[in-house]
Protein backbone atom coordinates (compact mmCIF):
# COMPACT_ATOMS: atom_id res chain seq x y z
CA UNK A 1 0.00 0.00 0.00
CA UNK A 2 1.14 3.08 -0.56
CA UNK A 3 0.05 4.53 2.96
CA UNK A 4 -2.03 4.05 6.20
CA UNK A 5 -3.98 7.45 5.10
CA UNK A 6 -4.08 6.36 1.51
CA UNK A 7 -5.16 2.97 1.92
CA UNK A 8 -7.64 3.82 4.11
CA UNK A 9 -8.97 6.35 1.55
CA UNK A 10 -9.52 3.43 -1.00
CA UNK A 11 -11.48 1.41 0.98
CA UNK A 12 -13.49 4.39 2.11
CA UNK A 13 -16.43 3.61 -0.52
CA UNK A 14 -17.06 -0.26 0.75
CA UNK A 15 -16.41 0.05 4.53
CA UNK A 16 -19.08 1.73 7.32
CA UNK A 17 -17.61 4.74 9.23
CA UNK A 18 -16.36 2.66 12.46
CA UNK A 19 -14.43 -0.07 9.98
CA UNK A 20 -12.82 2.84 7.94
CA UNK A 21 -11.61 4.43 11.04
CA UNK A 22 -11.32 1.18 13.80
CA UNK A 23 -9.22 -0.70 11.41
CA UNK A 24 -6.31 0.92 12.75
CA UNK A 25 -7.94 1.46 16.61
CA UNK A 26 -6.27 -1.52 17.93
CA UNK A 27 -3.12 0.22 17.89
CA UNK A 28 -4.61 3.85 18.08
CA UNK A 29 -5.48 2.39 21.76
CA UNK A 30 -2.58 2.17 22.57
CA UNK A 31 0.63 -0.41 21.86
CA UNK A 32 1.55 -2.22 18.56
CA UNK A 33 -2.12 -3.90 18.21
CA UNK A 34 -2.29 -6.96 16.31
CA UNK A 35 -4.69 -9.17 15.13
CA UNK A 36 -4.18 -13.09 15.00
CA UNK A 37 -6.08 -15.86 13.14
CA UNK A 38 -6.10 -18.85 15.20
CA UNK A 39 -8.64 -21.74 14.00
CA UNK A 40 -10.77 -19.73 12.51
CA UNK A 41 -11.12 -17.15 14.56
CA UNK A 42 -9.59 -13.59 14.64
CA UNK A 43 -8.11 -12.78 18.29
CA UNK A 44 -6.86 -9.57 19.10
CA UNK A 45 -3.78 -9.19 21.18
CA UNK A 46 -0.96 -6.66 21.80
CA UNK A 47 2.82 -6.63 22.07
CA UNK A 48 4.97 -3.91 24.29
CA UNK A 49 8.13 -2.92 23.22
CA UNK A 50 9.70 0.73 24.37
CA UNK A 51 13.71 1.64 25.49
CA UNK A 52 14.40 4.67 27.50
CA UNK A 53 16.00 7.48 25.69
CA UNK A 54 16.57 11.23 26.63
CA UNK A 55 14.28 13.04 24.17
CA UNK A 56 11.72 12.20 21.36
CA UNK A 57 13.99 8.66 19.55
CA UNK A 58 13.09 5.89 17.88
CA UNK A 59 14.03 2.98 20.33
CA UNK A 60 13.77 0.31 18.58
CA UNK A 61 11.79 -2.25 16.55
CA UNK A 62 9.36 -4.62 17.82
CA UNK A 63 9.10 -8.47 17.05
CA UNK A 64 5.61 -8.98 15.36
CA UNK A 65 4.83 -12.57 13.89
CA UNK A 66 1.90 -13.74 12.21
CA UNK A 67 0.01 -10.93 12.54
CA UNK A 68 -2.10 -9.69 9.75
CA UNK A 69 -5.52 -7.69 9.22
CA UNK A 70 -8.12 -9.79 7.96
CA UNK A 71 -10.96 -8.76 6.15
CA UNK A 72 -13.00 -11.34 6.29
CA UNK A 73 -14.56 -14.24 8.98
CA UNK A 74 -15.58 -14.17 12.52
CA UNK A 75 -14.66 -11.71 14.66
CA UNK A 76 -15.00 -12.08 18.72
CA UNK A 77 -13.82 -9.96 22.12
CA UNK A 78 -10.85 -11.40 23.12
CA UNK A 79 -9.37 -10.23 26.54
CA UNK A 80 -5.89 -10.67 27.18
CA UNK A 81 -4.27 -10.30 30.76
CA UNK A 82 -6.80 -7.48 31.69
CA UNK A 83 -5.42 -5.73 28.68
CA UNK A 84 -7.62 -5.17 25.11
CA UNK A 85 -5.52 -4.28 22.65
CA UNK A 86 -4.72 -1.34 24.60
CA UNK A 87 -2.16 -1.97 26.57
CA UNK A 88 0.10 1.60 26.87
CA UNK A 89 -3.59 3.09 29.01
CA UNK A 90 -3.48 -0.04 31.33
CA UNK A 91 -1.32 0.19 34.56
CA UNK A 92 2.32 -1.42 34.32
CA UNK A 93 1.66 -3.66 37.78
CA UNK A 94 1.90 -7.09 35.74
CA UNK A 95 4.47 -5.99 33.90
CA UNK A 96 6.63 -6.25 37.04
CA UNK A 97 5.98 -9.48 38.20
CA UNK A 98 9.08 -11.67 38.01
CA UNK A 99 7.68 -14.08 35.65
CA UNK A 100 4.53 -12.27 33.98
CA UNK A 101 2.61 -14.53 31.40
CA UNK A 102 -0.40 -13.34 28.64
CA UNK A 103 -3.66 -15.54 29.06
CA UNK A 104 -6.90 -15.04 27.42
CA UNK A 105 -10.20 -14.15 29.62
CA UNK A 106 -13.31 -15.36 28.34
CA UNK A 107 -15.49 -11.68 27.44
CA UNK A 108 -19.13 -12.24 26.73
CA UNK A 109 -20.80 -10.98 23.19
CA UNK A 110 -23.62 -9.20 22.38
CA UNK A 111 -26.61 -11.55 21.21
CA UNK A 112 -26.83 -11.79 17.43
CA UNK A 113 -23.45 -9.53 17.10
CA UNK A 114 -21.81 -10.73 13.31
CA UNK A 115 -18.90 -8.38 13.60
CA UNK A 116 -17.21 -7.24 17.32
CA UNK A 117 -14.21 -5.46 18.46
CA UNK A 118 -12.89 -3.80 21.38
CA UNK A 119 -10.24 -1.18 20.65
CA UNK A 120 -9.60 0.53 23.81
CA UNK A 121 -9.18 -0.57 27.40
CA UNK A 122 -8.40 1.45 30.79
CA UNK A 123 -7.87 -0.24 33.87
CA UNK A 124 -8.28 1.58 37.39
CA UNK A 125 -7.50 -1.41 39.44
CA UNK A 126 -6.80 -5.44 38.69
CA UNK A 127 -10.52 -5.86 39.69
CA UNK A 128 -11.48 -2.37 37.82
CA UNK A 129 -11.34 -2.44 34.15
CA UNK A 130 -13.25 -1.07 31.34
CA UNK A 131 -13.26 -2.14 27.80
CA UNK A 132 -14.92 -0.46 24.73
CA UNK A 133 -15.54 -0.72 20.63
CA UNK A 134 -18.38 -1.58 18.72
CA UNK A 135 -20.50 -4.61 17.10
CA UNK A 136 -22.46 -5.23 14.26
CA UNK A 137 -25.75 -6.44 15.35
CA UNK A 138 -28.82 -8.15 13.59
CA UNK A 139 -29.89 -5.44 11.95
CA UNK A 140 -26.42 -4.77 9.85
CA UNK A 141 -25.73 -1.32 11.94
CA UNK A 142 -22.77 -0.86 13.91
CA UNK A 143 -23.36 0.08 17.62
CA UNK A 144 -21.70 0.78 20.74
CA UNK A 145 -20.01 -1.91 23.03
CA UNK A 146 -18.39 -1.31 26.44
CA UNK A 147 -17.44 -4.61 28.41
CA UNK A 148 -16.48 -4.52 32.47
CA UNK A 149 -13.93 -6.59 34.34
CA UNK A 150 -14.12 -7.42 38.13
CA UNK A 151 -11.93 -9.33 38.84
CA UNK A 152 -13.00 -12.82 38.27
CA UNK A 153 -15.26 -12.13 34.68
CA UNK A 154 -16.12 -9.77 32.21
CA UNK A 155 -19.44 -8.44 31.24
CA UNK A 156 -21.31 -6.32 28.97
CA UNK A 157 -22.67 -2.94 30.00
CA UNK A 158 -25.22 -1.01 27.86
CA UNK A 159 -24.20 1.89 25.79
CA UNK A 160 -26.44 4.50 24.51
CA UNK A 161 -26.13 5.38 20.82
CA UNK A 162 -27.05 9.00 19.54
CA UNK A 163 -30.77 9.19 18.09
CA UNK A 164 -30.86 8.35 14.23
CA UNK A 165 -27.24 7.17 14.39
CA UNK A 166 -26.53 4.79 11.02
CA UNK A 167 -23.60 3.67 12.72
CA UNK A 168 -21.76 4.19 16.34
CA UNK A 169 -18.07 3.59 17.95
CA UNK A 170 -15.84 3.64 20.49
CA UNK A 171 -12.35 3.75 20.28
CA UNK A 172 -10.82 5.02 23.35
CA UNK A 173 -11.37 5.08 26.90
CA UNK A 174 -9.93 6.28 30.35
CA UNK A 175 -11.09 5.96 33.84
CA UNK A 176 -10.00 7.75 36.88
CA UNK A 177 -11.51 5.36 39.21
CA UNK A 178 -14.44 2.41 39.06
CA UNK A 179 -16.90 4.49 39.22
CA UNK A 180 -15.57 7.50 36.56
CA UNK A 181 -14.79 7.03 32.81
CA UNK A 182 -15.31 8.47 29.82
CA UNK A 183 -15.35 6.85 26.16
CA UNK A 184 -14.42 8.51 22.72
CA UNK A 185 -15.49 7.79 19.33
CA UNK A 186 -17.79 8.74 16.19
CA UNK A 187 -20.85 8.09 14.31
CA UNK A 188 -22.55 8.63 11.55
CA UNK A 189 -25.92 10.79 11.93
CA UNK A 190 -29.00 10.64 10.08
CA UNK A 191 -27.53 13.41 7.05
CA UNK A 192 -24.73 10.67 6.81
CA UNK A 193 -22.21 12.80 8.14
CA UNK A 194 -19.86 11.29 10.55
CA UNK A 195 -19.01 13.27 13.95
CA UNK A 196 -17.79 13.07 17.25
CA UNK A 197 -18.84 11.21 19.96
CA UNK A 198 -18.02 11.01 24.13
CA UNK A 199 -19.96 8.86 26.60
CA UNK A 200 -19.40 8.92 30.36
CA UNK A 201 -19.72 6.15 32.83
CA UNK A 202 -20.95 7.44 36.14
CA UNK A 203 -20.88 3.38 38.31
CA UNK A 204 -24.40 3.05 37.09
CA UNK A 205 -24.83 3.76 33.31
CA UNK A 206 -23.24 4.85 30.46
CA UNK A 207 -24.45 8.43 29.63
CA UNK A 208 -24.11 10.39 26.01
CA UNK A 209 -22.36 14.20 26.30
CA UNK A 210 -22.83 16.55 23.69
CA UNK A 211 -19.32 16.98 21.68
CA UNK A 212 -18.10 20.03 19.51
CA UNK A 213 -17.23 19.69 15.38
CA UNK A 214 -15.19 22.13 14.28
CA UNK A 215 -16.66 24.72 12.29
CA UNK A 216 -16.88 23.75 8.60
CA UNK A 217 -16.33 20.00 9.43
CA UNK A 218 -18.18 17.64 6.79
CA UNK A 219 -16.66 14.28 8.67
CA UNK A 220 -14.94 14.03 12.14
CA UNK A 221 -14.09 11.92 15.05
CA UNK A 222 -12.60 11.09 18.17
CA UNK A 223 -9.27 8.16 18.20
CA UNK A 224 -8.56 8.25 21.97
CA UNK A 225 -9.07 10.17 25.47
CA UNK A 226 -7.11 10.40 28.59
CA UNK A 227 -8.84 11.73 31.93
CA UNK A 228 -6.51 12.65 35.15
CA UNK A 229 -9.80 13.26 36.76
CA UNK A 230 -13.93 13.25 36.26
CA UNK A 231 -13.56 17.20 35.74
CA UNK A 232 -10.52 17.21 33.16
CA UNK A 233 -10.20 15.07 30.05
CA UNK A 234 -8.40 15.46 26.49
CA UNK A 235 -9.77 13.33 23.22
CA UNK A 236 -7.71 13.74 20.19
CA UNK A 237 -8.75 12.71 16.54
CA UNK A 238 -9.18 14.40 13.54
CA UNK A 239 -12.12 15.95 10.83
CA UNK A 240 -12.38 16.81 7.14
CA UNK A 241 -13.56 19.57 5.74
CA UNK A 242 -15.63 19.70 2.55
CA UNK A 243 -14.69 16.18 1.83
CA UNK A 244 -11.69 16.95 0.55
CA UNK A 245 -9.71 14.05 1.64
CA UNK A 246 -7.43 16.30 3.47
CA UNK A 247 -7.40 15.17 7.51
CA UNK A 248 -7.28 17.56 10.19
CA UNK A 249 -5.88 17.28 13.57
CA UNK A 250 -8.26 17.74 16.16
CA UNK A 251 -7.89 17.74 20.25
CA UNK A 252 -10.98 18.23 21.99
CA UNK A 253 -11.17 19.26 26.39
CA UNK A 254 -13.89 18.23 29.11
CA UNK A 255 -13.46 20.69 31.95
CA UNK A 256 -16.57 19.06 34.39
CA UNK A 257 -19.37 20.94 32.54
CA UNK A 258 -18.85 20.73 28.54
CA UNK A 259 -16.32 19.93 25.67
CA UNK A 260 -14.93 22.44 24.01
CA UNK A 261 -11.98 21.94 20.73
CA UNK A 262 -9.07 23.47 21.51
CA UNK A 263 -6.34 25.13 18.62
CA UNK A 264 -4.09 22.61 17.73
CA UNK A 265 -0.93 24.10 15.33
CA UNK A 266 -0.31 22.27 11.99
CA UNK A 267 3.39 21.66 11.10
CA UNK A 268 4.87 24.19 8.56
CA UNK A 269 3.93 22.65 5.18
CA UNK A 270 1.26 19.91 5.78
CA UNK A 271 -1.44 18.96 3.86
CA UNK A 272 -2.98 16.60 6.13
CA UNK A 273 -2.43 15.87 9.76
CA UNK A 274 -4.10 13.20 12.72
CA UNK A 275 -3.65 12.66 16.16
CA UNK A 276 -4.36 9.10 16.63
CA UNK A 277 -3.18 8.76 20.59
CA UNK A 278 -3.16 10.89 23.60
CA UNK A 279 -2.17 11.22 27.36
CA UNK A 280 -2.27 13.29 30.41
CA UNK A 281 -0.30 13.30 33.64
CA UNK A 282 -2.35 16.78 34.87
CA UNK A 283 -4.96 18.53 33.64
CA UNK A 284 -2.12 20.91 32.43
CA UNK A 285 -0.57 17.85 30.97
CA UNK A 286 -0.89 15.96 27.89
CA UNK A 287 0.71 14.74 25.11
CA UNK A 288 -0.85 13.61 21.99
CA UNK A 289 0.65 11.48 18.92
CA UNK A 290 -0.20 11.36 15.21
CA UNK A 291 1.40 12.29 11.58
CA UNK A 292 1.31 14.53 8.84
CA UNK A 293 1.90 15.02 5.03
CA UNK A 294 4.60 17.03 4.87
CA UNK A 295 5.91 19.19 2.05
CA UNK A 296 7.06 15.75 0.10
CA UNK A 297 3.61 13.96 0.22
CA UNK A 298 5.29 11.69 2.90
CA UNK A 299 3.80 10.55 6.13
CA UNK A 300 5.87 11.52 9.09
CA UNK A 301 5.28 11.16 12.70
CA UNK A 302 3.83 14.11 14.95
CA UNK A 303 3.53 14.70 18.65
CA UNK A 304 1.88 17.97 20.72
CA UNK A 305 2.13 18.93 24.06
CA UNK A 306 -0.46 20.66 26.45
CA UNK A 307 0.37 23.02 29.27
CA UNK A 308 -2.98 23.93 30.33
CA UNK A 309 -3.36 27.14 27.68
CA UNK A 310 -2.32 25.98 24.53
CA UNK A 311 -1.12 22.96 22.68
CA UNK A 312 2.30 23.23 21.35
CA UNK A 313 4.11 21.12 18.26
CA UNK A 314 7.04 18.49 19.59
CA UNK A 315 10.42 17.70 17.15
CA UNK A 316 10.17 14.12 16.42
CA UNK A 317 12.12 11.67 14.66
CA UNK A 318 11.77 10.04 11.41
CA UNK A 319 13.77 6.63 10.98
CA UNK A 320 15.86 6.94 8.18
CA UNK A 321 15.47 5.70 5.06
CA UNK A 322 11.45 5.80 6.27
CA UNK A 323 9.43 6.91 3.65
CA UNK A 324 6.24 6.89 5.56
CA UNK A 325 5.75 6.93 9.47
CA UNK A 326 3.53 7.23 11.98
CA UNK A 327 2.53 7.40 15.84
CA UNK A 328 -0.70 5.69 16.86
CA UNK A 329 -0.49 5.75 20.57
CA UNK A 330 1.01 7.29 23.36
CA UNK A 331 1.55 7.00 27.06
CA UNK A 332 2.86 9.49 29.50
CA UNK A 333 4.35 9.54 33.27
CA UNK A 334 5.90 12.68 35.17
CA UNK A 335 9.32 11.36 34.00
CA UNK A 336 8.31 11.04 30.16
CA UNK A 337 6.75 9.67 27.58
CA UNK A 338 6.66 6.65 24.85
CA UNK A 339 5.16 6.42 22.08
CA UNK A 340 4.59 3.50 19.73
CA UNK A 341 3.71 3.14 15.85
CA UNK A 342 5.11 1.92 12.46
CA UNK A 343 7.04 3.39 9.51
CA UNK A 344 7.78 2.13 5.92
CA UNK A 345 11.37 1.32 5.52
CA UNK A 346 13.39 1.92 2.20
CA UNK A 347 12.85 -1.38 1.12
CA UNK A 348 8.47 -0.73 1.39
CA UNK A 349 7.87 -3.00 4.72
CA UNK A 350 6.48 -1.88 7.43
CA UNK A 351 8.31 -2.32 10.78
CA UNK A 352 7.18 -1.24 14.49
CA UNK A 353 8.46 2.03 15.78
CA UNK A 354 8.69 3.21 19.07
CA UNK A 355 10.08 6.70 20.64
CA UNK A 356 11.03 7.89 23.98
CA UNK A 357 10.75 11.41 25.33
CA UNK A 358 12.29 12.15 28.41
Amino acid sequence: RASRRGAGRAGEAGEAGPLRRLRAAVAAAGELGVVLRVSGVELVTAWQHARKAVRWRPSGRCPVRGGTVMRSGRRVAVAVMVVLAGGLAAPAAAAARADPSWVIQATPNPAGARYILLSGVWCASAAACTAVGYYDNRSGVYVTLAEAWNGSRWKVRATPNPAGAKDSYLSGVSCTSATACTAAGGYENSSEVAVTLAQAWNGSRWKIRATPNPAGATSGGLDAVSCTSARACTAAGDYNVNNSGADVMLAERWNGTRWAVRATPNPAGATSSILSGVSCTSATACTAAGDYVNKSDAEVTLAEAWNGSRWKIQATPVPAGAQHSYLSGVSCTPAGCTAVGNHEDSSGAEVTLAERRS
